[in-house]
Parts: structure tokens; sequence; C-alpha cells
């Protein structure tokens, strides 16, 4: 129960306001909105611990932010400042929701390789993936992994 307590259940301004019969239909009804009996069937099956869901459905559902995902695989949208930094801040908007993410990063130049806008050389990937590791950190999924 403390684990429940401390990480899943709503609060607001620090207090709890839900208990888990409550956090249960609140999920319920935020997959099933506006299909009563497909709500209640789920809120009685999850009751009776037959099945539970992911936990950023459990945090998210029936909330005014619903994302309901576990994880999610993107692609660096380019090897460009611009595309680096579009892919990053996707990165940290799904973080804040508590989502894992996955970026290929197969389309960004190796080190040393010609940057023919500015006429320099790449830092390779290490120093961008230390950005997104920091930014992962500093928004760290949600104000706490749950």
């Amino acid at each position: 129960f403390k684990t429940l307590e401390k990480s899943y259940l709503l609060r607001v301004r620090g207090k709890i306001i839900e208990r888990p019969q409550h956090m249960l239909m609140r999920v319920a009804c935020g997959i099933h909105s506006g299909d009563a009996s497909a709500a209640i069937e789920t809120y009685d099956l999850m009751s009776r611990r037959y099945f539970t869901h992911a936990t950023p459905t459990l945090f998210n559902a029936g909330t005014p932010a619903p994302q309901m995902s576990s994880c999610f695989l993107l692609t660096m949208q380019s090897d460009s400042i611009e595309g680096i930094y579009s892919t990053l801040k996707q990165c940290a908007l799904i973080s804040k929701s508590a989502g894992g993410i996955g970026v290929a990063i197969s389309n960004i130049r190796a080190k040393g390789s010609y940057i023919r806008g500015t006429n320099g050389y790449s830092n390779g990937l290490v120093p961008m993936l230390r950005n997104f590791n920091e930014t992962a950190r500093y928004v760290d999924q949600g104000g706490g992994k749950r």
C-alpha cells in the first residue's frame, strides 16, 4: 500500500485526494471514456486483481494529461541543430509524462566529420547524447520515477 500511496494516488498540493479503489475507477473511466459498461467491467477486473495496467496508464488515465504509453520510439529528425533540438524537446515532453524513450540516431554524423554549413567538424555522438541524458535527468520523468 505504501508504494501505491507514495507514487500512484492522485495528489493536489501534495495531499492525496483518492483511495486505491478511486484510482482504479479513474483509470477505467479514463480508458473507456463514454462506455460505462466497459469501464465497470475493467474496474471490476482490476479490483479483483485479474490484471493491471502499465505505470503511465495508472498515473495518467482520467487526468488532464492522459498519456498512457510506457515507451516511445523516435528517430532523430535530422543531422542539424534544428533537428537535434526538436527531437530533444520531444524527449523532454515525453519524460515529463513518465514515458520511456528510445531514439534512433543513425543519421547523426560521426566525430570529426566535416560540417559544410559552418566549415567546422562534428563533435560526434557522445556530447550530443550527454545533452539528451541530462535533459532526461532534469525532467526526471514526471517529478520522480514511479
